[in-house]
């Protein structure tokens, strides 16, 4: 009991007091990105909500300036004007001539066409001259206007290039005092396209209620507008209150007006308050979720722990037993126990495969059949008086069999295994004579890499034992060893009978039997040779081998072994 506490306080509740933090401080800096990211997504979409109004203004006043322009450029009421300028007289002309007066009004009237959001279009002077189409004018009135407007400055301004028009936010009508609401104005120079001479000004009125009418955001969007003039001047209100605030401010780049979109603040504070909360729940709800499960995890791990430890304490190297896992009832904690259990298994594997190994090697040098033929083949070379080749063959036979009774190193340098190959290659040429070639092609560069001795000669055995065994020489073998990129190989080829279909299968199962296996009963001689190089050359390298078992055309086969970089499996 004291154990598991001391494992639970040193252990698993300082990490859950990092784990804590570390949601926190996660939570606050998500909270910011969300929070970040959500303003920007405002950001656009207000600024889209504010873009739909302020199409609806500019084309609104493009209209009015649209109408402007073509009484500004009209020859007929340039002509008439252009007439004035030649007249000294400071009343107004259309007053006392009433068919000038209409004909010029139904030239304007030609210029606005059947419109009735249309408030009025006037023509005047700096001379005093005045007419107009729509709503009735008080002539009186307007005189009085025009002496105290400033006409002739504003013509002046046209005139210079200063101003090309002159755009008017709502005010009452300063025609007529007999019209209350507020009104709209768009002005331009009627002038002289040929001399640009400024001969009077062209006036186009709207009602504000237009202006409502044809400007207005998204209904769905609970946001308002208000909108300013190029001074700044406000044209139209929709909240005045400071329980709103700008979200987005959009300006017409053709008539400089702007429109700012106005938000109430609640709205904002009511997202905010609820991706706040939302945040705190969530990280408060993962806090207690991790703190309850560590708690019954920590609580269910301890006692497996134990029984683990004292299990492993309980086994010996020598004598590696399995240790009993029907207790273990955590998934974790069984898995840890199950490859232990494997790791033994291993230990047993290997421990068992290094003696089967051996006694392989001994089997695969110990062949009486190998023996008696080269004995005969000495003894024939001495009765007809080659001494010599006797000889040699005694020296070689003599060089093999201290290879491979040094039994206090089962390891040497492949160089050592090639030479011994090559000596029992010799030996069989002096038995077949003329009837048996051989070849042994080796790089340089893996002279010194450690092999267990008896690799490649047992392959060679094998080809006069199997390979050759039904058929007449002339034989041959090919005995190849050299470098590649992922490793190096070996490869041995005749001109044998080669492998049936069943052969390379039963082969095939034997080899990849022996990687998980230590079960070689019923083997034959044919299969021990390949198998034991293949085992041992695993056990003394540490790397993974490949075996590639080929026939050859139009007869012989090729046993092919790859000795990988990388390491053999466990």
């Amino acid at each position: 009991m004291t154990k598991r506490t001391l494992f639970l306080n040193r252990v698993v509740r300082p990490y859950t007091r990092i784990f804590d933090i570390t949601v926190i401080v996660a939570a606050v800096i998500l909270f910011s990105i969300v929070l970040y990211s959500s303003n920007r997504a405002d950001e656009y979409n207000n600024q889209t909500l504010a873009n739909q109004p302020l199409v609806q203004l500019d084309n609104y006043l493009a209209d009015l300036d649209t109408i402007t322009k073509n009484a500004m450029s009209n020859e007929l009421l340039i002509k008439k004007f252009s007439d004035l300028r030649d007249e000294a007289d400071t009343d107004n002309h259309f007053t006392k001539n009433i068919l000038d007066a209409i004909e010029t009004s139904s030239i304007l009237h030609n210029i606005t066409g059947v419109r009735s959001d249309i408030f009025r279009i006037s023509a005047y002077n700096d001379w005093g001259d005045f007419v107009s189409y729509g709503a009735v004018v008080d002539t009186g009135e307007a005189s009085d206007y025009l002496r105290a407007s400033g006409t002739s400055g504003l013509m002046r301004d046209f005139a210079s290039g200063e101003r090309e028009y002159l755009l008017k936010g709502p005010g009452l009508d300063h025609w007529s005092t007999a019209f209350k609401s507020d009104y709209l104005s768009f002005v331009r120079p009627i002038m002289n396209t040929y001399s640009n001479d400024v001969v009077g000004i062209v006036e186009i009125q709207k009602n504000k209620e237009t202006l409502l009418a044809s400007v207005f955001p998204d209904p769905g969007s609970g946001r308002l507008i208000n909108i300013y003039d190029e001074q700044g001047g406000a044209v139209l209100l929709g909240a005045e209150s400071e329980d709103y605030r700008v979200v987005a401010s959009v300006s017409s780049s053709a008539y400089g007006w702007r429109i700012d979109l106005l938000e109430h603040n609640n709205i904002f504070l009511g997202k905010l308050a609820q991706m706040l909360l939302s945040f705190i729940a969530g990280g408060v709800g993962i806090i207690i979720l991790v703190r309850y499960l560590v708690g019954r995890i920590t609580r269910q791990i301890a006692k497996p722990l134990e029984t683990l430890k004292r299990s492993v304490e309980s086994i010996e190297v020598a004598n590696p037993t399995r240790i009993d896992t029907a207790d273990l009832d955590i998934e974790e904690v069984y898995s840890v126990a199950n490859s232990f259990n494997t790791l033994m298994e291993n230990v047993t594997f290997l421990m068992a495969q290094e003696k089967k190994a051996h006694l392989f090697a001994l089997q695969a040098q110990m062949n009486p059949h190998f023996l008696y033929n080269i004995l005969s083949v000495i003894n024939a070379e001495i009765l007809d008086g080659r001494d010599g080749n006797a000889i040699e063959i005694v020296g070689n036979l003599s060089d093999m069999l201290r290879y491979t009774s040094s039994y206090e190193n089962s390891i040497a340098r492949l160089e050592e295994e090639v030479q011994h190959t090559e000596k029992y290659l010799k030996l069989m040429k002096a038995r077949y004579a003329e009837m048996f070639t051989w070849q042994i092609d080796m790089d340089d560069g893996l002279k010194d890499e450690t092999v267990p001795k008896l690799m490649i000669q047992p392959l060679c055995e094998n080809c006069f034992q199997h390979g050759f065994a039904d058929i007449e020489p002339p034989y041959w073998i090919r005995v190849h060893v050299y470098a590649h990129e992922t490793g190096w190989s070996i490869e041995v080829y005749d001109n044998g009978t080669g492998f049936c279909a069943e052969e390379r299968a039963s082969l095939g199962s034997k080899i990849e039997a022996a990687k998980d296996d230590t079960d070689f009963g019923g083997m034959q001689i044919g299969g021990l040779g390949l198998l034991s190089s293949i085992v041992r050359t695993r056990m003394v390298t540490g790397r993974d081998v490949e075996c590639e078992i080929t026939n050859l055309s139009p007869k012989g086969a090729g046993v092919k072994l790859n000795i990988l970089k990388k390491p053999a499996a466990e």
